[in-house]
């Protein structure tokens, strides 16, 4: 349990899902790889400013990086996956769950129901796309919706198509970035 008393803290922290790419994550950092190219990582916001979880916050709120995982999962209680409909054929799910996206991956009985076997894209921050993989036409529709997000979206995360499969993440893929005009 964490032990926040006295930081006046407007809520648990939040767990946040980043790219790892490009600029690499400071290691005082409170981020755990989740898959090749994403690592979730938590923020806390304490007398109106929010800023990032550190090593040092861990011994002063008397807690540890499991601890921090759990309070963030129970954070969201809730499952925020809705069903969309794809045009031409098609489902996939979106989670609701703005600013709490990352504990959402921290529920896999949630993910499993949608199935055992997913395909989730997160391309930007706030935005979670889950579908079952297996109808080409909808695997190919939904990747580059993916890449499309990632790219035009505020706070892009990535590209990657990871594949939730029997409690274990991997890479599936990515769409390619659309050809730049010369």
């Amino acid at each position: 349990m964490i032990a926040l008393i006295g930081l006046a803290l407007a809520g648990p922290p939040g767990p946040i899902l980043a790219s790892a790419e490009g600029t690499p994550t400071p290691p005082e950092l409170v981020c755990d790889p989740l898959v090749e190219g994403i690592v979730l990582c938590y923020r806390v916001e304490a007398e109106g400013v929010r800023r990032y979880v550190t090593e040092a916050d861990l011994p002063a709120w008397q807690t540890s990086r499991a601890g921090l995982r759990r309070a963030a999962k129970e954070g969201l209680t809730e499952n925020p996956l809705e069903r969309v409909a794809v045009a031409g054929g098609g489902t996939y799910w979106q989670a609701q769950a703005a600013g709490r996206e990352g504990a959402l991956l921290l529920h896999p009985e949630w993910l499993a129901t949608v199935a055992d076997d997913l395909l989730v894209g997160v391309p930007a921050r706030g935005v979670v796309v889950l579908w079952e993989p297996g109808d080409a036409d909808t695997d190919k529709i939904l990747a580059v919706g993916v890449r499309q997000m990632y790219d035009e979206l505020d706070h892009p995360v990535s590209p990657v198509v990871m594949r939730w499969r029997g409690g274990e993440w991997s890479v599936w893929g990515q769409a390619k970035p659309p050809a730049t005009e010369q």
